[in-house]
Parts: C-alpha cells; sequence; structure tokens
C-alpha cells in the first residue's frame, strides 16, 4: 500500500495483512532459524550454471524459485511497472523460506552484476559504460537488501547464522567496491569475509543436525563434515584472487593499505601462511601449522582416531581384542582418508604457492614447519595403518598358536581321523598361512616407507625396529606352516629353528622408546608385547611337531599316533629324541633364509627357481631343501 507524506513524496508499506499470513500453516514456524547461507547458495549455483560461469542462467533460476516461494507463502507481488514487490516486515520472519526470499533476491543482483560485466569484458567492440553502470547499480541493490536481511536476522536467528550472514553481507560489499574501482574497502571487506569464514569452517556440526526446515525446500542432499568444510574452503579460496587483484591496483596507484598484516598474508612469498596457534609435536620439539587451513582437517584427523581409541582400547589392563577384518578396517579407514586428504591438501598447497610465488614454502623462512608438517601427517598415516596391521597379525598369531590347527593342516589328507582323536572341529578351521605373510609384507612395505622418508624423529625410528623384528619372526612362523602343510617338513623345521635362535626383544628395549601424545606409539608398543608372547610359545610347539613329523616319516618305526594324551606329551615334555638330526643346520642359513625367502605366489609358482632366491637355492642346493 502506498502512502503520502507531507512532502508530497510517496512511501511503500512492507507489511503484509494478516489474512495473507493466517493461511500458512503455524506449526511450521520456528522460533530461531539456522540458515547456512554460504552452503545453500554454493549448491544452487553448482546445480544452475555457475558451475560453467553461465550467469543469466542462475539468474533465471533464482527468478522463478521466487516465484515458486511467493506463491507457497501468499505473498503479492506488485503487476505495475512502478510499484515494488511487497517485503515482509521484521515480525513476520518466522520461517525459513522469508529469509530464503531474500537470499535469492540478493542473488539474482549479484549474478546480473557480474553477468554484465562478463558481456563487458568479452565484447569485441568499444566499450560500453551503460552495462558497467547497470552492473554496478544491481549490486548496489543487493547491498541494501543484505542490510535489510541482517536487521531482520538480529531476532529472527541463531547467533551462528547472524554471523554468517555479515561474512555475506562483506563479500557482497567487498564485490560492489570492486566493480565501483574503490580498492581500498575492497580489501578490507574480503578479508573480513575471509576472516569470518575461517572461524565458521572451524565448527559445522550444527550444519549438520539443525538443518531439516531449509534444506529440504531446496533439495540439498545430506552433506557430511569434511564436505561441508570443504565448501568453505573452496570459497575461501575464490576470495584470496579478488583481494590480491585489489592489492596490486593499491600499489599502482599509490594506495597505502592500513593493515600490514593483509599485505602480508596475501602477498609475497609468505602467501598460504598464517599465524595459526595449532601446535604439534615432533621428535620431542613444538613446531607451529604452517597455514590455518591445516587447523581443521589436523583436529578431524585427531578426534578420528581418538574414536578408534576408545572403540579398540589397547592397555595392559584390557584383553587383546578380537573383531572380524571387516570391522576392525572400516573402524580405521576415516582415520586413514582424513590424514591422505590433508596430505594432498598439503601438496596441492605447496603446488599453488610455488606457482603463485615462484618460491616452494620448503626453501623459504618457515621451510621447517612446511617440511616437520608434511613428515608428520606421512608418519602419523604409515603408523595408524601399521598399528591396523599390527592388530590382524595378532588374531592370525592367535588363530595358528593352537598346535591342533597345524596338525590337522599337515595331515590334510587323513585329518578326519586325526580331528576325531584330537576332538577337533575341521569347519572351523578356515584361514591360511598365506594370509599372514601378506600382512607381513604390508607392515614391512609400511616400514620401509618411514625409513625412505628421512624421518628426523628419532623415536620412530627406534619403534620400526622393534617392528622390524617382530614382523619378520612372524613372518618365518607363517612359512614354516606353508611348508608344513604341503609335506615339506624339513624347511618348516629350519624356519622354526631360525625364529628359536633369534634373540629376545628385552624389557629395556621398550623403555628407550618415548610414548607419544597421540597414543599409537604407545598402542603399537603394546601389540608388539602380546605377539611375542604368542610367538614364544608358538615357536617351541612348532619346532616340535615338524621335528617329531620329520623322524615320523624318515624312521623304520611304527608311526606315531596322533592322539590327544600323545601330541601333550610331544608339546611340552619333548620325549622325542632322534638318533640323526634331520639337517645339518649352520647358523648363515638363518640370515640368507629371512633376507630370501619370498611370500608363496599361489597364482605364479615359480617352478624353475622355487618359492626363494637364486642366492639361497644356491646355497642349500646340497640339502634338497626349498624347492
Amino acid at each position: 500500500m502506498n502512502e503520502t507524506t507531507e512532502d508530497g513524496n510517496s512511501t511503500y508499506n512492507f507489511k503484509v495483512e494478516n489474512n495473507e499470513t493466517e493461511s500458512y500453516n503455524e506449526s511450521n514456524l520456528i522460533s530461531k532459524c539456522e540458515l547456512p547461507i554460504l552452503i545453500i547458495k554454493k549448491h544452487l549455483q553448482e546445480q544452475n550454471g555457475m558451475k560453467y560461469r553461465d550467469f543469466a542462467q542462475y539468474r533465471r533460476y533464482c527468478t522463478r524459485k521466487l516465484h515458486r516461494l511467493r506463491s507457497l507463502l501468499n505473498l503479492k507481488c506488485g503487476r505495475n511497472k512502478f510499484q515494488k514487490s511487497y517485503l515482509e516486515s521484521a515480525k513476520e520472519y518466522k520461517d525459513p523460506k522469508h529469509f530464503l526470499i531474500l537470499i535469492l533476491l540478493i542473488e539474482r543482483c549479484w549474478s546480473f552484476g557480474n553477468e554484465l560485466g562478463s558481456i563487458e569484458n568479452t565484447s569485441k567492440t568499444k566499450v560500453n559504460n551503460r552495462n558497467r553502470l547497470h552492473g554496478i547499480r544491481k549490486l548496489k541493490k543487493g547491498c541494501k537488501i543484505v542490510d535489510f536481511l541482517v536487521e531482520n536476522a538480529q531476532n529472527q536467528c541463531t547467533s551462528r547464522t547472524i554471523v554468517e550472514i555479515k561474512a555475506y553481507q562483506s563479500y557482497i560489499l567487498g564485490n560492489y567496491y570492486l566493480k565501483c574501482s574503490n580498492w581500498e574497502c575492497a580489501v578490507s571487506e574480503l578479508k573480513k569475509s575471509i576472516d569470518i569464514y575461517q572461524q565458521l569452517k572451524l565448527d559445522v556440526s550444527s550444519l549438520i543436525s539443525d538443518r531439516k526446515n531449509i534444506f529440504s525446500v531446496l533439495n540439498i542432499p545430506l552433506l557430511s563434515k569434511p564436505e561441508c568444510t570443504k565448501i568453505y574452503d573452496n570459497h575461501i579460496s575464490e576470495l584470496v584472487p579478488l583481494i590480491r587483484l585489489s592489492l596490486y591496483h593499491c600499489k599502482r596507484l599509490g594506495i597505502v593499505i592500513p593493515n600490514d598484516q593483509i599485505v602480508d598474508q596475501f602477498q609475497g612469498s609468505t602467501f598460504g601462511e598464517s599465524n595459526s596457534n595449532k601446535k604439534i609435536v615432533y621428535n620431542n620439539n613444538e613446531y607451529s601449522v604452517p597455514a590455518s587451513i591445516f587447523e581443521m582437517p589436523l583436529v578431524e584427523l585427531e578426534e578420528s582416531y581418538s574414536k578408534i581409541k576408545g572403540l579398540i582400547p589397547l592397555d595392559e589392563t584390557i584383553k587383546a581384542p578380537n573383531y572380524p577384518n571387516e570391522t576392525i578396517i572400516d573402524y580405521y579407514s576415516e582415520t586413514l582418508m582424513c590424514s591422505s586428504l590433508l596430505s594432498s591438501k598439503i601438496n596441492d598447497e605447496i603446488t599453488n604457492i610455488t606457482a603463485n610465488t615462484g618460491l616452494s614454502p620448503l626453501s623459504g623462512g618457515s621451510s621447517e614447519d612446511w617440511r616437520v608438517f608434511e613428515l608428520y601427517v606421512r608418519e602419523f598415516n604409515l603408523l595408524v595403518s601399521i598399528e591396523r596391521d599390527m592388530i590382524l597379525l595378532l588374531q592370525l598369531m592367535e588363530y595358528f598358536s593352537k598346535p591342533e590347527h597345524q596338525i590337522n593342516q599337515i595331515f590334510n589328507e587323513k585329518s578326519d581321523k586325526i580331528c576325531t582323536n584330537l576332538n577337533i572341529h575341521k569347519k572351523q578351521i578356515s584361514r591360511s598361512p598365506e594370509e599372514g605373510v601378506r600382512v607381513c609384507d604390508l607392515l614391512n612395505f609400511s616400514i620401509s616407507e618411514i625409513n625412505s622418508s628421512n624421518s628426523l624423529d628419532s623415536n620412530i625410528l627406534k619403534l620400526t625396529v622393534l617392528i622390524t623384528h617382530t614382523v619378520g619372526n612372524c613372518r618365518s612362523m607363517f612359512l614354516s606352516h606353508f611348508y608344513g602343510r604341503n609335506g615339506k617338513f624339513q624347511e618348516a623345521y629350519l624356519l622354526c629353528d631360525l625364529v628359536r635362535s633369534r634373540s629376545e626383544i628385552k624389557e629395556m628395549d621398550y623403555q628407550k622408546i618415548v610414548r607419544d601424545k597421540n597414543g599409537y606409539v604407545e598402542r603399537i608398543i603394546f601389540l608388539i608385547k602380546i605377539i611375542n608372547n604368542i610367538l614364544s610359545n608358538m615357536v617351541h610347539d612348532s619346532f616340535n611337531i615338524y621335528l617329531c613329523c620329520i623322524v615320523d616319516r624318515e624312521s623304520s618305526q611304527p608311526k606315531i599316533e596322533w592322539s590327544e594324551r600323545n601330541i601333550h606329551d610331544i608339546l611340552n615334555n619333548e620325549t622325542l629324541k632322534p638318533h640323526l638330526m634331520p639337517i645339518p643346520v649352520k647358523p648363515i642359513m638363518f640370515d640368507v633364509a629371512f633376507d630370501f625367502i619370498v611370500p608363496p605366489n599361489i597364482l605364479n609358482k615359480m617352478r624353475k627357481n622355487g618359492i626363494v632366491n637364486k642366492i639361497f637355492s644356491k646355497a642349500s642346493q646340497k640339502l634338497g631343501i626349498f624347492k
């Protein structure tokens, strides 16, 4: 409705009649609106032309969506050319759809202004200031609607939404000042917008839990926490070139920026760095996180690993875990994914800084922080994967530690009778030694990655020595079971004797390693202790079993009856005293066997060279073993 003042000028009443709002269902009204404006805006832009910088398509979508929302809310629009459309008063802003109308109005003005600017930039004819001024007027109109949005959001929206609206306001103002060539104000507003978005991305949990009211209207799918954080990071990276452009024109025109920190952050070789307060501990020293964009991924990485420690506790007071392999892999998948994403983000940031400044951050003044942070994330990934594989190895060792399983696999042809005598259920036996060999090879690969990374942490290097020793013994034991299952008892006996000859890890070796802040070193040491305890008993039993099998095969005496009573005597008392040692074992064989025996490959059986290296085959060809 139009009203006339004393001076004769007409004003517009923005109130809505009561009968128009009563038709709207009051059950949908909420006291506080939660509006993730950036996520809404980015989703609408990606789905409606902005993926290919088509401003016209996005502007047409905003117009269509405005008509639908106004019809849904029973809001009248002016049909006259000289009559503006009605906007709700502040008292009527109780539903997110009312705020969505203002957001779409702002986005339509923004897209129209950028569309006119792109036409002006790509035009082959003479530059027409009419399009430029028309685009400025559209952006100015968007700034007024943003002010109206900020005013009405004070009492109707949550505190986070109010802060995000202010960041959105600074973004629109920054674009307006860029069009007006007001470079100093553009730098100030865009920098303010970046600062707010960097704080908002640190906590996006409220966007995931309370967003059903507005997301269902726009058909926005459910987004995870990393996806929401990525949207904020991408938007911040889009604002950085605009600030750099404004700083360039300020320098060209001799305009002095009052805040020198802005120049230091977005110009020169220090681009990409920040005064991050987050610290990491590496090699008993504290280092700063080199850039603020790494803070949120690092927090997510630490939180996901803390969740693993709650699901799979590893402590001397708690029994070792016993979970299916799929469950263990699922527990660790999120942490390993977070560390991989953080590593790729570090590499991308180093590449971007090098391309923009011509100087790598690894060779600048803060190169130590970058180098240490890169090593820290890489070793975190490798050690967490080692912890996962050692849990799988522990479960395999517990499975094969029972001598009944070994005997059943050795005498596979007549296992029915032996299982009956030893009270074993054959259906329960389903795992193979090759699985353990593969797990050991994965662990050896992870250890080699740590050793090849030029690690600065002496504590990690000491830990890898213990892991290598334990994994080597476990691998030899699994190989001995593989040969024993195939009836090659001499090879199985030799590998068991190899493990017996190795020195055990003493308690003082564990005490040399300093416990870390995250806890993965302490958890790995706990796994090493349990595996070595199982291994010491397992070696003793396997050695006696294979020795007895060799004598039983070569002896002219009656065959041994594998009964429950007899196996107890063989394993514990060592009553069997052979007159002739099965193999003349030499100490040099132990090192050769450990270095050159490769895991059995079922798909490609190396018939010419066997499953051992040529060097070991040549050294042991007289004995006729490992063929």
